[in-house]
Formats: C-alpha cells, structure tokens, sequence
C-alpha cells in the first residue's frame, strides 16, 4: 500500500532510461522562491480560477479493453481482486467511468466484431453475438468493478470499426468506409448495432 502523506507533500514515482524502477520520493510543495534559492531555472506556474469554469469533469477512469481484463484475469484472484478494488473501491483511485469496446479493438489479441458472417450481410443482426473475450474476461471484471464500486460507476461503449460486410473494403483491417448513405440499411443497421 502506498504511504499515507502529510498535508503538504506528494509523492513522486519515477521510472526512468538510467534504471529508476518505480522508485518513490516525497517531496513538500515549495513557493517560487525556493525553487529558486535552489537554482532551478525552470519552473511551471499553475493558476486555478475556481470562477471560471470552462467544462464540467464528470470523473476519471479507464477502459475494459481485452487486454487490460485478460491480464487483470491472468492474475491470481486476490490479486486481481485487489487490482479491481485498487483502481475502483472508495479507499482506491475510485475510478468511476469505464469505457467498454464494443467488439475487438486495437487492444485484443485479434479482429472480431459482434456479428462476423463469412459473407453476405445481416441487417436484422440474426448473427449478433458477444464474443468469448466479453464472457470470460471483460464482464466478470466490470461486474467486479461495479460491486466494489458500490454502484457508482457509469459505462460507455465505443466501437473500433463496423462488421466486415458493412465496409466498402469488405474488411476489418485497413481504410474502408459504412457502405451506402446515411437513411440507408448500412447506416441504420450500424446503429442497431451500436446500441444492442
């Protein structure tokens, strides 16, 4: 567990090219002026104008991804408990916002969609399925993290690219765009599917 810290001072986790591994140092904030009896001449001024608001931050968080939940899933359960409550349980980060993949993305050991069909297409989403990836690693962990959580976590999702047989490439890899135009079947089942 990290150190509790007095009021005043940060912690600084430092890894670097000269070998530093995670190393930790506690600092105390310091006024202008000693950083500059110290003879730093750089120096970053922050001001915070509580008057001003240019948008709302609605939390922090992370993303679901294949491979963060394969890995999380790869450790020994209480660890990978202890992960979970690490980065989303009140005493943790309380990470409250989770972005989940819709179908593979550029962080899953490989290409799939929600409704790969070998050819033809599927505009009634007949073939629409959740993936092994989503059964045995991403759910059980968001279902861990929304538990420890205490409900208080909000989820989106977001997909990387539509179905092979939506694409003017008839592919997932490389540039392809939703075939047709916007009132047509591509686009209306793209949506179908965005929200299944």
């Amino acid at each position: 567990d990290p150190p509790k810290l007095q009021k005043g001072f940060i912690t600084i986790v430092e890894t670097t090219k000269q070998g530093k591994r995670f190393s930790t140092s506690t600092v105390a904030f310091q006024n202008k002026s000693n950083f500059d009896k110290h003879g730093l001449e750089r120096y970053v001024d922050i001001t915070i104008n509580r008057e001003k608001e240019y948008q709302t931050i609605i939390g922090f968080g992370g993303a679901f991804t294949d491979a963060a939940t394969i890995n999380i899933k790869s450790l020994p359960e209480h660890l990978s408990q202890r992960l979970v409550k690490d980065y989303f349980a009140e005493d943790g980060l309380e990470y409250n916002i989770g972005r989940i993949p819709i179908g593979g993305s550029d962080f899953s050991t490989r290409m799939y969609t929600y409704d790969d069909i070998s050819n033809g297409t599927d505009f009634e989403l007949k073939h629409f399925k959740l993936a092994e990836e989503d059964i045995k690693f991403k759910i059980p962990i968001i279902k861990s993290a929304i538990s420890v959580a205490a409900g208080k976590i909000s989820l989106f999702g977001s997909a990387w690219g539509p179905p092979a047989w939506m694409k003017t490439n008839n592919g997932t890899k490389g540039v392809g765009k939703l075939k047709g135009s916007v009132d047509g079947p591509y686009y209306k089942t793209w949506a179908s599917y965005a929200v299944k």
